[in-house]
């Protein structure tokens, strides 16, 4: 998986590390997504520097986010046994 790989819209990811911000003297706390949390890669609309818009299953707000460092696709697990 290379850094500057772009994903396509829909693809699964899980997060690698907590991603919040605040509180500040404006503004509460807020959780953006959990670490292990599941979600998914969305449209960019806005050409995000951090290279991909995604969501948390937990919260529809969309955010920036960096392929490698703070989100991995979800690999598809191969099924056991056999037919």
């Amino acid at each position: 998986m290379k850094v500057d790989e772009k994903l396509p819209v829909g693809t699964r990811i899980r997060f690698l590390r907590e991603l919040s911000q605040g509180p500040t003297e404006s503004t509460p706390p807020f959780l953006f997504a959990p670490k292990d949390g599941l979600g998914t890669v969305c449209k960019d609309k806005y050409g995000c520097w951090e290279g991909h818009m995604v969501t948390w299953d937990g919260c529809r707000h969309a955010f920036g986010a960096v392929l490698g460092t703070d989100f991995e696709p979800v690999r598809a697990k191969k099924p056991r046994g056999g037919a």
